[in-house]
């Protein structure tokens, strides 16, 4: 319920009570009133009935002195008491009048008794004055005992009866008003606690009601506020019913739920762009290792270039010093010298070739012919081309791969010249065939490599505690070429122990797609 209907009904039901107790306090008045008015002419009534009883008692009185004393200023006396007695005559009949219209016909017998009390009155004045009139007053006086029987047998018989009956009606009704009103106010007493009664268990009502309907949502409502001012949207204030305070817990239901989803949008977006930010934090990590690494690679590069290059370069110019300087040599002598100097020319060509090979894979200019080919093929012929007595593994049945036949050739020759200068008198050759890759591995029974010299072996001009020290049993270039040959056709080489002695060095290359294989541009020279 709404608490607008409940403070309207509340209001309405108290202006009904009030209104209701008005309406009794004015009738109550009213009765009080008209019974005070009742009283008031019982009283008024009851005065003039005594008032005229005095006066006739008077009358009565005055005449009987007028007959035995016969002084002519007690006649005076006698007129005013009987004008007297006509003025009380006509107040009580004017108040007996105001009575009938106060409580209606049942006041009609008081004015009949009046009418005899006046008829007796007028009987005994009528008395009084034939008296007077007689000639022979001293008879009149001689029979004054005869006259005053008379009149005390009428007023006894008749007057006082009367007037005895009027005040005991008056006294009763007197009696009978003040037994109403009475009665009146024990039934407005009792009104009143009805009304007492019925306004303190609506108010009771309406206080249960407003505490049950407004004080404890309110409540409830006042702590859902304060979590959602705590940042606590999930927890829903669910009023039910359909209140104002419900409406407006709806209200904020719907609101909390809207900030609620809000707020987890922003902060799955603040989670995303954290996340973001740390992986191009990570990535700008990445590239900055990789700037300073490629920069030391640089720098190194440029040292080993020059150190490397120094020894081939002061072969070639000792040769041509010695060629040239002191008497003229012999065509032999010049050609030895020619010879010594072509072969160190050769080897830094040969230099200059493989650092420009890996120089182009590390920048990423370095493309592949492809073509469909049998790796085992290309195996055989390495084998043959190196001179070495080599043990070949190859599969039984016939395989073919999309790759550059000339580097592959190229990376056997240096796994196979790896394994004659550092390893044992066996090698073995292995190709392994699967649907996704090849294998190629090169094995060797020598003494092999420790593992830092593992996790440094395809860094260029790196050579191991076995290597030699001569340039030309190596420059330390050929498990460099190896590598970046695997990573341009998008594979890997490692190098793991041999047992029970030796080292294995593995070259691992995907099987590409026609569509791939398209891809590829043909190699640059």
């Amino acid at each position: 319920m709404k608490i607008a209907h409940i403070v309207s009904i509340f209001a309405f039901v108290v202006l009904l009570v009030a209104s209701a107790s008005v309406s009794v306090a004015i009738w109550a008045a009213k009765q009080s009133d008209f019974h005070n008015y009742r009283i008031s002419l019982a009283h008024t009534s009851y005065e003039q009935h005594l008032q005229l009883a005095t006066d006739t008692y008077l009358l009565f009185k005055r005449f009987g002195d007028l007959l035995l004393v016969g002084d002519s200023d007690r006649v005076q006396d006698v007129n005013e008491i009987s004008k007297r007695l006509s003025v009380h005559i006509s107040n009580i009949r004017e108040t007996i009048e105001k009575e009938i219209q106060l409580v209606g016909d049942e006041e009609i017998e008081d004015l009949e008794h009046l009418i005899e009390v006046e008829a007796v009155i007028e009987e005994l004045t009528s008395l009084f004055d034939r008296t007077l009139a007689h000639e022979d007053i001293g008879d009149v006086r001689s029979n004054w005992r005869d006259l005053s029987l008379v009149l005390n047998d009428n007023i006894k018989s008749d007057f006082r009866e009367l007037i005895s009956v009027a005040l005991e009606e008056e006294e009763e009704e007197v009696a009978e008003t003040e037994a109403e009103a009475s009665a009146q106010m024990a039934l407005v007493r009792l009104i009143s606690y009805g009304l007492a009664a019925v306004f303190l268990l609506i108010t009771i009502s309406t206080l249960m009601i407003f505490r049950r309907e407004f004080t404890h949502p309110f409540k409830h409502l006042l702590d859902g506020v304060r979590k959602f001012a705590a940042g606590d949207f999930s927890t829903r204030i669910d009023l039910r019913g359909r209140s104002e305070l419900s409406e407006i817990a709806a209200v904020l239901d719907e609101m909390s739920e809207v900030v609620a989803a809000r707020t987890r949008s922003l902060t799955t977006q603040n989670l995303e762009l954290e996340q973001a930010v740390q992986q191009r934090t990570e990535k700008l990590e990445e590239l900055l290792t990789e700037a300073r690494k490629s920069e030391e690679n640089r720098r190194q590069l440029l040292a080993d270039v020059s150190h490397e290059l120094r020894t081939p370069l002061t072969i070639i110019q000792g040769e041509s010093d010695v060629a040239l300087r002191g008497s003229d040599k012999t065509i032999e002598e010049y050609k030895q010298a020619l010879g010594r100097a072509r072969l160190a020319a050769n080897h830094t060509a040969n230099l200059i070739s493989d650092l420009l090979f890996i120089s182009r894979k590390e920048s990423g200019s370095l493309r592949l012919s492809r073509e469909t080919v049998d790796p085992s093929r290309l195996i055989r012929d390495a084998v043959t081309l190196s001179g070495l007595d080599a043990k070949l593994t190859l599969p039984t049945h016939a395989t073919t791969i999309s790759l550059d036949g000339k580097r592959i050739k190229q990376a056997v020759l240096a796994l196979l010249e790896n394994a004659r200068r550092h390893g044992g008198n066996t090698i073995e050759v292995a190709l392994v065939s699967g649907p996704d890759v090849i294998q190629i591995s090169v094995a060797d029974d020598g003494p092999g490599m420790k593992d830092e010299d593992k996790e440094l072996a395809f860094e260029r001009f790196f050579r191991g505690s076995n290597a030699a020290g001569q340039y030309t049993d190596g420059l330390g270039l050929g498990l460099p070429i190896v590598l970046s040959i695997a990573e341009a056709h998008g594979g890997s080489a490692r190098i793991f122990d041999r047992e029970p002695k030796g080292t294995t060095v593995e070259l691992t290359l995907p099987r590409i797609s026609e569509d791939q294989n398209e891809d590829h541009d043909n190699p640059s020279a």
